[in-house]
C-alpha cells in the first residue's frame, strides 16, 4: 500500500542539525520547545523511530510544557514492506 500526499495547503518548515547530535530524542524536544515558545502557533511533526523513542519524547515535552497538546500518529510498517524498500 502506497499513500500519497501531493503538495501542501499550507507553508512548512523543515529544520535539521548542522552537526550530528548524541541524544536525538532530546534534541528533538529541545527543538520542539525551541519553536513552540519562538514560533507563530502552529503544529510541529516530529519523525521518531519507534515506540520507545516517541513515548519518551512524549513525556519529555509534557514535563517542560504541559499546556501542549500531543498527538501521537504512528504508522507501522511490518519486515516484508521494509525489505521491499530497502
Amino acid at each position: 500500500m502506497f499513500i500519497s500526499v501531493e503538495g501542501r495547503p499550507f507553508p512548512v518548515d523543515s529544520h535539521y542539525l548542522k552537526t550530528p547530535t548524541h541524544d536525538y530524542i532530546q534534541t528533538a524536544v529541545d527543538m520542539v520547545m525551541e519553536i513552540h515558545k519562538h514560533e507563530n502557533p502552529g503544529d510541529v511533526l516530529v519523525f521518531l523511530t519507534g515506540a520507545e523513542e516517541i513515548d519518551t519524547a512524549v513525556e519529555l515535552i509534557k514535563e517542560r510544557a504541559a499546556t501542549c497538546a500531543i498527538l501521537v500518529l504512528s504508522f507501522v510498517v511490518c519486515v516484508c514492506e521494509c525489505v521491499c524498500v530497502f
